[in-house]
C-alpha cells in the first residue's frame, strides 16, 4: 500500500491532468478558429497561457538555488550552441529572481500574441493597441532581466566595483517610465472627463478579465519586493583596512525587482480599472466611471513610483543612507573616543547597491598609538555600526 500512498496518487494525477489540459485547451482553440467564434478562442488561448502561468508557479516549491532542477537541464540543453547566448541563459536559469522574471516575460509574450492576434482577426484597433501596450511592459521587463543578469558581472579594472548599480538604474528608468505613462494617462482621462465617449464593452471586459488573471500571476512572483526587506549581516573586519558584513541592521531594496513589480501592479490596476468602468457602463450607462477610474489609477500609479524613484535616485548619487543618518553621526563620534584618535576628516559613506553600505574614513593618531591596532578598532566600529565596507587611511600626527 505505500507505493498507492496519498502524495504518490496526488502526482499521478497531477501528471495525467498536466497532459491533458493542454491538449483540450489544444481542441478548444481550433474548433473556436474554424468556426469562426473569436471570443471563445481568446478565452481558451488564454487559458493555456494561465496554464503555463501555473506550471510556472510550481518552480516556486523547488529551492533551485541549492539543487538544479532536471526541468532547467532541459532547457539548457535544448538552447542554441552560441557561447554568449548560452552563458546568459545559464546565469539567468541559475538566479531565482531572474528566473521568474524570464518565465512571466514569457507569459506576457504569449499574451500579449494571441490578444494581437485575436485584435487582428477582429478588426479591433483597441485591441491591437492594448497589445502593444503589453508589448512595452515585456520591453520593461527585458530591461531588468538584463539589468538582474549584468550585475552578476565580475569587477574588472574599468569597473572595479562591480556591475551592481546597474539594477538600481534600471529599477530608476522603469521608475520614470511608469511616471511617463501615469502623466500620459492622467492628460487622456482630464481630456475625456468633460467629454466622456461612448465604449463598447463587448471585447473589452473578456481582455481585462483574461489580462487581470495573467498580471495576478506576476503579482504572486514578485510580490515580496513591495516593501524593503530587512537584512541582519555578520561578519569581521581586516586590518588591511577593509571591513565588511557587518553586524549591523540594514535595509535591504533590490530597486530593479521593485521596478519591475511596480510595472505588474499598474498593469494590475488597469485592467481591474477596465473591469469596473465595463461592468458600471454595462449596467448603469456611466460612461464618465472611464475617465474617473484612469484618474485614480494614475495617481496611485504615481504615488506608489514616488518611493521607488527617490531611494534609487539617492543611491545613484551616492547618498549617505537615510536610515543610517544618526547611527553614522554617533559613530563618528566613538571614533574619536578610540585610544590614540587625534581626529577624524574626510568621511564619505554611501548605499553602493541594495544594503551594502560603504565607507571611507580618514584618521590622525598620535605617536604613541599602534596604527594597527587603532584601524582594527575603527574599522570594527564602523562595521558595527552598519557600514559593510570601509577603507581607513591611517596617519601619525607628530608632536612637535
Amino acid at each position: 500500500m505505500d507505493s498507492l500512498s496519498l502524495p504518490h496518487i496526488h502526482s499521478q494525477l497531477k501528471s495525467k491532468i498536466g497532459c491533458l489540459l493542454p491538449a483540450v485547451v489544444g481542441v478548444g482553440i481550433e474548433s473556436s478558429i474554424t468556426a469562426h467564434q473569436w471570443e471563445p478562442a481568446l478565452v481558451w488561448a488564454s487559458l493555456l497561457c494561465l496554464l503555463f502561468g501555473s506550471s510556472l508557479l510550481d518552480d516556486q516549491t523547488v529551492d533551485s538555488d541549492t539543487q538544479p532542477s532536471r526541468q532547467r537541464h532541459v532547457i539548457w540543453n535544448s538552447l542554441p550552441t552560441s557561447r554568449g547566448i548560452r552563458a546568459f541563459f545559464r546565469s539567468v536559469l541559475e538566479g531565482r529572481d531572474t528566473r521568474r522574471i524570464l518565465m512571466f516575460l514569457t507569459l506576457n509574450l504569449m499574451f500579449t500574441a494571441v490578444e494581437a492576434l485575436y485584435g487582428y482577426f477582429t478588426n479591433s484597433l483597441s485591441l491591437i493597441s492594448d497589445a502593444s501596450h503589453m508589448l512595452f511592459d515585456c520591453t520593461a521587463l527585458a530591461i531588468g532581466l538584463y539589468a538582474a543578469y549584468m550585475s552578476k558581472w565580475r569587477a574588472t579594472q574599468t569597473f572595479s566595483y562591480g556591475y551592481g548599480r546597474f539594477e538600481v538604474l534600471s529599477g530608476f528608468v522603469n521608475g520614470v517610465f511608469l511616471v511617463v505613462i501615469a502623466f500620459l494617462v492622467l492628460v487622456e482621462a482630464l481630456e475625456r472627463l468633460f467629454d466622456p465617449p461612448e465604449i463598447n464593452t463587448n471585447q473589452l471586459l473578456l481582455v481585462s478579465v483574461c489580462g487581470f488573471c495573467v498580471n495576478m500571476v506576476g503579482i504572486v512572483f514578485f510580490h515580496e519586493h513591495h516593501t524593503h526587506a530587512h537584512s541582519h549581516g555578520g561578519g569581521e573586519c581586516a586590518l588591511s583596512g577593509d571591513s565588511s558584513d557587518s553586524h549591523g541592521h540594514a535595509h535591504a531594496a533590490n530597486f530593479n525587482m521593485q521596478g519591475i513589480f511596480l510595472h505588474i501592479l499598474a498593469d494590475t490596476l488597469g485592467s481591474l480599472g477596465v473591469i469596473v468602468s465595463c461592468l458600471v457602463i454595462e449596467w448603469w450607462k456611466w460612461y464618465i466611471i472611464d475617465p474617473l477610474c484612469s484618474l485614480i489609477i494614475s495617481v496611485l500609479i504615481v504615488a506608489s513610483v514616488i518611493p521607488l524613484l527617490r531611494q534609487s535616485a539617492q543611491t545613484l548619487l551616492q547618498r549617505a543612507p537615510e536610515y543610517m543618518e544618526h547611527s553614522l553621526e554617533e559613530a563618528l563620534i566613538d571614533v574619536k573616543r578610540v585610544d590614540g584618535v587625534v581626529s577624524c576628516q574626510r568621511p564619505h559613506f554611501w548605499t553602493f547597491v541594495n544594503d551594502e553600505v560603504v565607507g571611507t574614513l580618514h584618521v590622525s593618531i598620535n605617536e604613541s598609538a599602534d596604527p594597527q591596532v587603532v584601524l582594527k578598532n575603527v574599522s570594527l566600529l564602523l562595521a558595527n555600526r552598519g557600514v559593510r565596507k570601509t577603507t581607513v587611511q591611517v596617519q601619525v600626527t607628530r608632536e612637535r
